[in-house]
């Protein structure tokens, strides 16, 4: 009993002693007439449970607790001074049931105690609308590390001096509460050390020793300053956390005293507030700039922090050949616009960048390795650059559009948009990684990139609108897989040895597959699963083990100029070029079907047709053995026609020899060509679908209309605003060619079997030259004579983006468009 009334004795002597030493308005209230109590949960006292010498004690008593374990729930509802034996040994233990103190008066004063097991979200001791009371030499014992050390509640002015509060949720909570002092508290292996949430204004946190085990395992931050304005931070130490800010106004950030007496890892914490220019000095712990502009960051080694580099609501900062390492992130911006981020090294962190409501930043030539989440997050954050960059660690986009991600070297690492519209991922090479968009990730662009030995190269779930073109693929598990995704356009891709398919679509339709080359994959070129109203078109499928083309309970689809070549000639027996399986109202025609393991097999035959109307035709079969000696829609005419006499399976019109499509070359700039194959759908979207997202505007003469003869479509304007719909074989029109790299415009329809008529009215004609030949053009002119008829003909050469007249010499050539100046309203009859 002598060692309790000694250690008892010295804890109130060290008790008064805070009370000399700091001038922090605290003091024990005194009342007419005061009181002191003893609480041993032995026995022999006046009481055994705190809770009762509480309720019996008045205002400005005494309460003395002898050390022992209290399993009680205390409720402080007046203002008492309440003093343990010594934090190591006098327990309150909450058992996992709400907070184990809490303080609910004015001027309560408790010191000398262990706060043990408190359940979650609850805390060791909570001040709940409390002012000027002290809570010193404390410690806190965790249940749940979802739980607090201490929670401060709407209260003010208290002070918090001399705790220990570790490995906790959060060691000292702080909200909706002002002007309260925290101080010299040791805070250790906590999540958060010291949290200052929404409404927390004005607070004084000084010389606190905040640390953690390893910041990336246990906690992220030191100090969070979340939504409140005004708080002074001076003298911390911060091991391995430190200093974050969020709130989405400029007083969250610009409007605290935070000073380089601050130390992460005994280096000054560098916090700079509505700055113009500058130069952060060397040597920093930690920098924030808080609206600050056109400073510079450079240089700087900073690690084993909360965030190495954080700006909000910042523009135009320079932030260049800094190494970010071991900190929660590497770099984070908040409403923060312009700024550029360049050599830099970002290593080891959770996130390298974390770019949250921020947008038209430049993130160039960086290396970011063993980043455990990602290397750049974007959050709700537009019109981005990242360029030149080698990551190994992933790119994410959260709601997020107009961003380019371009040149970047990726190491297996993915990209993966989610909510995510309007970007451009171009050019990048991944090396065991892919790219993904998920969830409404629409009207994006992914072209030119080299995807190397990834899972799936490309996943795109949910998501429509997006153009997939020029990506070279080589060994995927998948090349791309579509899961309930619409309007997509995959074209002129490459994948190669896939270890299952090279596409693979389920549940999506209306999808445009062109012109991709597909080959080797270890089971089928293209698998169609549940998948309708999707276009394969001019396509390359070969080698492929299984089925060059695959459809499964797939229908109203078209398969449409591809060459499907020996493809089945895996380990499998049953193998084949195309295979339709419980799938109906699908077109197939104009494909070269060579010298597959199986040609072909459907199972629903009259559900299907295998060729188009006369004289389209329908499919090249190289096991075809019939002749063509006749002609016309039943082949009982005399003359051949380039279609077989007889049916093959379904085919009722075999082609003779293998479909050749037109492809014509085209420059960046204005082109003026024309279409030499009679379309069957005349609409600018299905005439230039090859062309997807590789064009400005289309514009073409129309002579006849002496009101408005100029016709124009543009890509950006909505529909109505088009006046452009249609293109046919007998039109020339200008298209405006975006991609300067060079482009192919592939045109698809059928060649025409006869002379086609061209009316030409007095003044400038715009028309095409829809002919097999090319001829002189005296020869081309045929049933019209220059000088009489016409007297003028230009064309435009798109290498100088200049016009040129057409001399007797000179020749039309196929997919040209040209100017005719006619004298007469005549008609031309161009020659085939």
């Amino acid at each position: 009993m002598r060692r309790k009334v000694t250690s008892l004795g010295l804890c109130l002597i060290l008790f008064m002693a805070i009370f000399t030493t700091f001038d922090l308005n605290c003091k024990i209230i005194q009342t007419g007439k005061s009181e002191t109590f003893y609480v041993d949960d032995d026995g022999g006292k006046d009481y055994t449970r705190i809770q009762d010498a509480i309720d019996n004690a008045t205002a400005g008593s005494i309460i003395y607790v002898w050390n022992g374990t209290y399993n009680e729930n205390v409720v402080v509802d007046k203002s008492l001074t309440i003093i343990g034996n010594s934090s190591m040994n006098t327990i309150i233990d909450a058992n996992k049931t709400g907070d184990a103190m809490t303080i609910q008066a004015n001027w309560v004063n408790i010191t000398g105690f262990t706060f043990a097991r408190p359940n979650k979200y609850k805390a060791g001791i909570k001040l709940d609308n409390a002012e000027n009371c002290m809570v010193t030499y404390n410690a806190y014992s965790p249940y749940y590390g979802s739980s607090y050390g201490i929670h401060i509640y709407n209260s003010r002015e208290n002070t918090i001096i001399s705790n220990n509060f570790s490995k906790a949720r959060c060691g000292i909570l702080v909200n909706i509460s002002d002007n309260n002092n925290i101080a010299e508290n040791d805070l250790f292996g906590n999540r958060y050390g010291i949290f200052l949430g929404p409404s927390s204004n004005n607070n004084y946190i000084d010389n606190n020793n905040i640390s953690n085990s390893k910041i990336l395992n246990v906690d992220q931050y030191g100090i969070y300053i979340h939504y409140s304005v005004g708080n002074n931070i001076t003298q911390n130490i911060m091991v391995e956390n430190g200093i974050f800010i969020s709130g989405n106004l400029i007083q969250h950030w610009n409007t605290h005293k935070i000073d380089t007496s601050n130390i992460i890892s005994s280096k000054p914490v560098y916090y700079w507030k509505n700055r113009t220019g500058g130069i952060i000095p060397m040597g920093a712990g930690q920098i924030i700039l808080a609206h600050c502009q056109n400073v510079t960051v450079k240089n700087q080694e900073i690690s084993n922090s909360s965030v190495g580099i954080e700006l909000g609501f910042s523009l135009n900062n320079d932030i260049i050949n800094n190494n970010a390492s071991d900190n929660y992130y590497g770099f984070y911006l908040y409403k923060s616009n312009d700024n550029l981020f360049m050599n830099n090294n970002i290593s080891n962190n959770n996130y390298g960048i974390f770019l949250k409501n921020s947008g038209n930043n430049k993130i160039i030539s960086c290396s970011s390795y063993s980043n455990k989440k990602y290397s750049i997050y974007c959050h709700v954050s537009n019109d981005n650059l990242m360029e030149s960059n080698e990551f190994h660690s992933s790119i994410y986009l959260f709601s997020s559009s107009f961003n380019k991600i371009n040149d970047n070297d990726l190491n297996k690492c993915s990209i993966g948009l989610r909510y995510s519209s309007n970007n451009s991922i171009e050019r990048n090479t991944f090396s065991s990684g892919g790219i993904g968009l998920q969830h409404s990730s629409n009207y994006n662009t992914v072209t030119k990139n080299i995807i190397l030995n990834s899972g799936v190269s490309l996943t795109l779930t949910s998501s429509m609108y997006n153009s997939i073109t020029y990506n070279e693929i080589f060994h995927p598990t998948i090349g791309f897989d579509l899961y309930l995704s619409s309007k997509n356009i995959i074209a002129n891709n490459n994948i190669s040895l896939s270890n299952i398919d090279g596409i693979y679509l389920s549940d999506s339709d209306h999808n445009i597959i062109l012109d991709n080359n597909i080959s080797f994959s270890q089971v089928d070129g293209i698998y169609s699963y549940y998948s309708s109203n999707n276009t394969i078109r001019g396509n390359n499928i070969s080698s492929n083990n299984e089925m060059g083309i695959h459809f499964s309970h797939s229908h109203n689809s078209s398969i449409i100029e591809n060459t499907i070549y020996k493809n089945g000639y895996g380990p499998i027996f049953d193998s084949w070029g195309i295979r339709l399986e419980f799938s109906l109202n699908n077109v197939i025609y104009h494909n070269n079907i060579i010298d597959n393991k199986i040609q072909e097999s459907d199972n629903s035959p009259f559900s299907n047709l295998w060729n188009d109307s006369y004289p389209s035709g329908g499919n090249y079969w190289s096991n075809y053995k019939g002749k063509d000696e006749k002609s016309g829609p039943k082949q009982d005419q005399p003359g051949s026609d380039g279609i077989g006499d007889t049916s093959i399976g379904s085919d009722n019109y075999p082609l003779m020899k293998p479909y050749q499509k037109t492809r014509i070359p085209l420059t960046k700039g204005f082109n003026l060509i024309s279409i030499p194959k009679i379309q069957s759908d005349t609409s600018i979207q299905s005439v230039l679908y090859s062309l997807s997202n590789q064009y400005y505007a289309v514009q073409s003469y129309n002579n006849s209309d002496g009101n408005d003869p100029w016709k124009h479509y543009h890509t950006s304007k909505p529909s109505q605003m088009n006046d452009l719909k249609c293109l046919d074989h007998n039109m020339g029109f200008f298209i405006y060619i975006k991609d300067p790299d060079g482009t192919i415009f592939i045109v698809n329809g059928t060649m025409p079997h006869f002379s086609q008529n061209i009316s030409l009215y007095k003044g400038w004609n715009l028309v095409g030259y829809p002919s097999f030949t090319n001829y002189n053009r005296t020869d081309a002119l045929n049933n019209l004579t220059f000088g009489t008829h016409v007297d003028a003909i230009w064309t435009f050469n798109s290498a100088n983006q200049k016009f040129q007249s057409i001399g007797e010499s000179d020749y039309f050539k196929q997919g040209k468009g040209y100017y005719i100046h006619a004298q007469t309203n005549c008609v031309w009859e161009v020659p085939l």
